[in-house]
């Protein structure tokens, strides 16, 4: 086993307070045939220091200087250096518990599945127990939105996700979108009950963000879906139930967002109601969202100006 190269991909961007935890994390690990591909995303403040201060001290460890790009940009960048034999990501404000890759790889090597995914213990809900399931069941999970979408959470097969890259116009639920693509190249996946990832919010970090053309872009998401969809072979039917079951999802995400914002430029507010009055057919058949919310999202398309006045002071 300890022939199986890892590569841990790790954007960073202005994390000086959390990436020693981070890489500390990362150094500590009971599996040593590792490298770290610390990717500087633009930092302006004492971030790229301490990535190079880590690899002058590590030799497993890279560091990669690029301009500003987004999230998406900076795992692309690591993608395309990474040398293992498998890949996994971490958040440079998140840190893994120390036989995190071990056990993960172990998984997989004993089972012979392209990926293991575990729990976080905060975000997606453990399995049961341990459990093995094809691409079909994987496919069918993420489509109804039961399956685990953050890439920090899987310890990929080279060979599924090699080839592929994070779509860098999507900002919001971009993870999700990835995910999709790479189950779709999977034979096998391992679900785990172990809680191997530990995450950490902040008031900066990207899953705190106001309305803005990065939110807006997870509309794009169900088309893409589509395409994913049809290359499956899918009947039309079943093809036209998810994608108009994740159109409505992604709907209700953005105006959740947008009722959350202090401010909202006026082009926003246009978008969103014109899509809650195309989809609210979809939202409200849809088994992902509250009836308390598909209400909420029926008044926003008609006057999506007044319901945000009247809710805004309810998500300050």
């Amino acid at each position: 086993m300890t022939s199986n190269k890892i590569s841990i991909i790790v954007p960073v961007y202005n994390v000086e307070d959390f990436l020693p935890r981070c890489i500390d994390s990362i150094l500590n690990q009971t599996y040593s045939n590792f490298e770290l591909i610390l990717i500087n995303d633009g930092s302006t403040d004492k971030s790229g220091e301490m990535c190079d201060f880590y690899a002058s001290k590590d030799n497993r460890i890279k560091v990669i200087h690029k301009i500003n790009g987004g999230v998406s940009s900076a795992r692309n960048r690591g993608l395309d250096n990474s040398t293992g034999d498998w890949i996994t990501f971490v958040d440079a404000d998140d840190y893994i518990v120390e036989n995190s890759l071990e056990y993960a790889l172990e998984q997989n090597i004993k089972y012979e599945t392209d990926i293991c995914i575990s729990w976080d213990g905060i975000t997606s809900k453990p399995a049961k127990s341990l459990s093995i399931v094809s691409k079909e069941e994987a496919l069918k999970s993420i489509f109804s939105l039961k399956f685990p979408t953050s890439l920090c959470l899987g310890l990929y097969n080279k060979k599924v996700i090699e080839n592929e890259r994070l779509d860098e116009g999507i900002h919001h639920w971009e993870d999700y979108e990835f995910q999709t693509r790479v189950l779709f190249n999977a034979d096998s996946i391992c679900l785990s009950d172990k809680h191997l990832y530990n995450y950490m919010y902040r008031d900066g970090s990207a899953n705190n963000r106001d309305i803005n053309e990065k939110v807006i872009s997870c509309l794009l998401i169900p088309g893409k879906n589509k395409n994913i969809l049809r290359s499956y072979k899918y009947n039309n039917k079943t093809i036209n139930n998810i994608y108009n079951d994740s159109t409505a999802f992604f709907t209700s995400q953005v105006v959740f967002y947008l009722l959350k914002s202090k401010k909202v430029e006026t082009e926003y507010f246009n978008l969103i109601q014109k899509h809650c009055r195309i989809n609210l057919p979809f939202i409200l058949k849809s088994r992902n969202i509250s009836n308390k919310y598909k209400a909420v999202i029926m008044a926003s398309s008609f006057n999506i100006r007044l319901v945000y006045r009247i809710l805004k002071n309810k998500y300050k």
